[in-house]
C-alpha cells in the first residue's frame, strides 16, 4: 500500500515540478521584456484576480473533490451534484469577473496606488472565469483520485498561464479601448459556450436545496473560510509592498522568491505530496511515513537554500541586470522560506487528519501577526525587513499550530504575540547596521525568540515538542 501512496506522490512530484518550471520561464520572459516594474504589475494583478477567483469558488471545488470520492466509494451517484455546483461555479466566476473588471480603477488606486495597472487589471479578469473552470475539472480529477490526469491537468494550465500572462504583458499598455472591447467580446464568448448548455440545468437547484447533505454545505463553508485566509495570508506581502513602497519592490521580492522556490521545489512538492497521500493510511504508519518525510524534506531544503544564498547573483544571469537589488533579498528569503515550509508541513499534516474546523482560526491569527510585522517593518526599511520579520512570525505561528493540537487555545497566543512585537523592535534598530550585523542579530532574534516561547509553556508541551522533534531526526 505505501509503494501505492509513494507511486502517486512520485507522479504528483514531477508534475509540480514541471509547473513550477514553466512559471518560471514565463516568470524570465517577462522579466526580460519589461524589467521588474512589468514583473510586479503582473504579479499584482493576478493577486487580485485569485482572491476573486476563490471567493467565487465558494469552497466547493475542495467539496468537490471530497464528496467524489466519498460518494464513488459509497457507489452513491453524486452526477446530479456535480451539475450543480459547476453551474454554480460558472455563474460565480461571471459575476466576479465583472465585478473585479468594474472595480480595477478602484483597486490600482486605493490598494497599489499604481494607476498604470488598472488596464491590466481590467483584461485580467477572464482569468477568473478560465481558472474557475480548470479548477473544477482538477479537483474532480482529485477526487477520483486520478492522479496522472491531475499531473496533465496541471501542465495544460501552466502552458495556458505561460501564454496568458505573456499575451497580457504585451497588450498591458494598449489604448483602454481595445482592452475593453476585447474583454467584454471573450466574455460574451465564454457565457455563450459555457453557460448556455447548462440554463436547463437550474430546474437542478430545487433538487439541490431539497437534497444535498448538511455536511456538505457544512464542509464547503469552512473550506471556502480556510482557503480565503490562506490566498491572503501568502499574498499579504506583495499586496504590502505594493502599497507601501512601490510595484517594482513587488517585481524585485518576487523574482527573488520564485528563484528560491524553483531551487527547493523537489523538497517541497515531495513532503506535500506525501503528506497528502500519508493521509490515507493508518495513524502509526502516518506518523512513521511523516517524520521519515519531514526528516529528508528538511535536508534537501536547505541544501536547496544554502545554495540560493551563496550564489544570489544568480538571478541577475536569469531575470537581467536590472534584477540586481533582488539579490539583497538572498538571506530574507532564506530564514523566512524557511519557517513557511515548517508551517505548510504541519498545516498539510492536520489539514490531511481531517480536523479543519480550527484551521480558520490558526489562518486569522496568523494573518494579524503577519499584518502587524509586514506594516510596522516595510515602511521603515523596505523589502529586506519584511523578509527578516517573516522569522519570527513563522517560528511562532510552527509553535502555536503545535500547542494548538494537543491543547486548548490558551494564553500562549499573547505571549506569542509578545515575543513578535520585541523581536520587530530589535530588528528595526538592526536595520542601520551594515549586512552581515543584521544577519548576527537577527540569527540572535530567532534564537532569544524560541527561549522565550519554549520557556513560557508548560513542561508536558515542551516534551510534546521536542518529542515530536526527536521523531523526525530518529
Amino acid at each position: 500500500m505505501i509503494k501505492q501512496y509513494l507511486k502517486e506522490s512520485a507522479v504528483l512530484t514531477v508534475g509540480s515540478v514541471t509547473q513550477k518550471v514553466v512559471t518560471v520561464i514565463a516568470l524570465m520572459i517577462i522579466s526580460r521584456i519589461f524589467g521588474p516594474l512589468g514583473v510586479g504589475q503582473i504579479t499584482l494583478s493576478l493577486v487580485s484576480v485569485t482572491l476573486f477567483s476563490e471567493i467565487s469558488l465558494l469552497g466547493l471545488e475542495t467539496t468537490l473533490s471530497k464528496f467524489l470520492a466519498s460518494y464513488q466509494k459509497d457507489k452513491i451517484n453524486f452526477l446530479p451534484y456535480y451539475k450543480i455546483i459547476i453551474f454554480i461555479v460558472l455563474a460565480t466566476s461571471t459575476i466576479a469577473a465583472v465585478l473585479h473588471f468594474t472595480f480595477s480603477r478602484f483597486l490600482a488606486i486605493t490598494i497599489y496606488n499604481d494607476i498604470s495597472i488598472e488596464p491590466l487589471l481590467k483584461i485580467a479578469s477572464l482569468i477568473i472565469i478560465f481558472g474557475n473552470i480548470y479548477t473544477i475539472f482538477y479537483f474532480s480529477f482529485r477526487g477520483l483520485r486520478d492522479y496522472v490526469k491531475m499531473v496533465l491537468m496541471d501542465n495544460i494550465k501552466q502552458v495556458l498561464y505561460l501564454a496568458i500572462i505573456i499575451v497580457l504583458a504585451v497588450i498591458y499598455k494598449q489604448d483602454i479601448t481595445s482592452i475593453v472591447l476585447a474583454t467584454v467580446v471573450s466574455t460574451i464568448l465564454v457565457l455563450i459556450i459555457f453557460l448556455k448548455p447548462l440554463i436547463n440545468k437550474i430546474s437542478l437547484l430545487e433538487k439541490f436545496k431539497t437534497e444535498l447533505r448538511r455536511d456538505i454545505l457544512n464542509y464547503s463553508l469552512i473550506a471556502f473560510v480556510i482557503t480565503i485566509m490562506g490566498i491572503i495570508s501568502q499574498n499579504l506581502d506583495k499586496i504590502l509592498i505594493g502599497s507601501l513602497l512601490s510595484t517594482i519592490d513587488v517585481g524585485f521580492y518576487y523574482s527573488a522568491f520564485t528563484f528560491l522556490s524553483i531551487l527547493n521545489i523537489v523538497s517541497v512538492s515531495l513532503a506535500n505530496t506525501m503528506l497528502s497521500a500519508s493521509s490515507q493510511l493508518e495513524e502509526d504508519k502516518k506518523e512513521y511515513f511523516i517524520n521519515k518525510t519531514l526528516k529528508y524534506d528538511i535536508i534537501l531544503y536547505f541544501t536547496a537554500s544554502i545554495l540560493f544564498a551563496t550564489i544570489p547573483e544568480t538571478i541577475i544571469i536569469i531575470f537581467g541586470d536590472e534584477f540586481r537589488n533582488a539579490v539583497t533579498l538572498a538571506f530574507p528569503l532564506f530564514i523566512a522560506g524557511l519557517f513557511q515550509l515548517t508551517y505548510s508541513i504541519l498545516n498539510k499534516f492536520y489539514f490531511g487528519s481531517g480536523d479543519i474546523k480550527k484551521m480558520p482560526l490558526l489562518y486569522l491569527l496568523g494573518l494579524v501577526i503577519d499584518a502587524v510585522a509586514l506594516i510596522f517593518l516595510i515602511d521603515r526599511f523596505g523589502v529586506f525587513g519584511a523578509g527578516i520579520s517573516q522569522i519570527v512570525y513563522y517560528l511562532s505561528m510552527t509553535v502555536m499550530l503545535i500547542l494548538m493540537f494537543k491543547t486548548k487555545i490558551n494564553k500562549n497566543i499573547i505571549w506569542l504575540t509578545f515575543v513578535n512585537t520585541v523581536a520587530i523592535l530589535i530588528l528595526r534598530e538592526a536595520y542601520k547596521f551594515d549586512l552581515y550585523l543584521r544577519i548576527i542579530v537577527s540569527i540572535l532574534v530567532i534564537l532569544a525568540s524560541f527561549c522565550i516561547i519554549i520557556s513560557v509553556i508548560t513542561k508536558d508541551e515542551k516534551d510534546y515538542i521536542f518529542n515530536k522533534i526527536r521523531k523526525v531526526f530518529a
